[in-house]
């Protein structure tokens, strides 16, 4: 009897933590983005000089000018694949580079193609910001089409905290 008592109470604790486990209601949360400068030639692969287009693995990219490969990326890692985010997402991205006032403030949709990675590379690859340094403090949020937001980060420096003393 109490070995009938000691399965159905295991059983009943291995089907309540797999169904909480598993919820297809989990929300992907963005986890953490590293800023990096990356050349144009670091995105190149054998398989171009080769006769095949941009060949980017399993990476899923999303730049500023599709054309221009070099430039300032946000390395976005979330909580689960992005496969399992919602269709019809905007990232945007907003910052100030180092010595500069000037906010500088991107929205792109978010890339079709979604591989099997947790990671996004968003690259801002125009000339119009300073390659040398990566930017001092940025923002990113994901938006649906109405502006709701349903994921967000920032860095430390984006604004000043609630307790800050002049």
């Amino acid at each position: 009897m109490r070995l009938k008592t000691l399965i159905t109470m295991a059983l009943v604790c291995g089907a309540v933590s797999f169904a909480s486990g598993n919820s297809s209601e989990e929300k992907v949360e963005l986890k953490n983005v590293k800023v990096r400068i990356i050349e144009a030639e670091k995105f190149y692969r054998i398989s171009e000089f080769l006769g095949g287009g941009e060949n980017t693995g399993r990476r899923v990219i999303l730049r500023t000018t599709p054309e221009e490969r070099g430039g300032t990326y946000f390395i976005l890692r979330f909580s689960k694949s992005i496969k399992k985010l919602p269709e019809d997402l905007d990232i945007t991205l907003d910052f100030y580079e180092a010595g500069s006032t000037l906010l500088h403030s991107y929205r792109l949709p978010f890339p079709e193609e979604r591989k099997g990675t947790n990671k996004l590379f968003l690259g801002v690859t125009c000339d119009t910001i300073e390659k040398k340094y990566p930017p001092v403090a940025w923002r990113l949020a994901l938006e649906d089409s109405n502006g709701q937001v349903y994921t967000d980060i920032k860095s430390y420096l984006w604004e000043i905290p609630e307790d800050f003393e002049d």
